[in-house]
């Protein structure tokens, strides 16, 4: 319904803007032409691409496998970053520590407490799940991860990238 109800504005939108009679707000051949039309008329964007990467040389825990799920963020919805890999040595796990950037410059962190656990040495995970706002600014995001041991060390970071506009 929600589909059909957004179709039914933007049919009514475009009318009403190509009909103008001192003349179009928008040239659609001239979009068109530049590439800009699709997402002028898209009523659900496909998303943002959202890369992850390590960001730390010899980490205690090696990260083998990350994924984005979905793999690409929606304002609006949920996200949820999976990862897996091999903690070398035997480790107390107090927490995951997040750094968000925007624009270059640090806008939020956060804590999330994984009550100390012991670790063994060998295959080992975790996730980190957060809504993304449908007011998310448009920009360039960087959030770090970083896991801390028992005696406030990182011992291992992932970087998730990605642009909104």
């Amino acid at each position: 319904m929600k589909a059909f109800l957004k179709s039914l504005i933007l049919a009514i939108t475009v009318s009403l803007i190509t009909s103008q009679h001192a003349g179009a707000l928008f040239d659609l051949n001239e979009m068109y032409k530049q590439g800009t039309l699709s997402s002028f008329l898209a009523l659900t964007g496909d998303g943002y691409p959202v890369t992850l990467s390590d960001c730390m040389e010899n980490p205690t825990f090696k990260v083998t496998q990350k994924v984005v799920d979905p793999p690409t963020l929606i304002k609006g919805q949920g996200i949820k970053i999976k990862v897996g890999g091999v903690m070398v040595q035997e480790t107390i796990v107090s927490k995951l520590h997040l750094d968000t950037y925007f624009n270059g410059k640090v806008i939020y962190t956060n804590e999330v407490d994984k009550k100390n656990v012991t670790v063994p040495k060998g295959k080992w995970g975790y996730d980190y799940e957060a809504s993304v706002p449908t007011f998310t600014p448009s920009g360039h995001w960087e959030i770090f991860i970083y896991i801390v041991d028992g005696s406030a060390n990182n011992i291992s970071c992932v970087k998730a990238v990605f642009d909104t506009d």
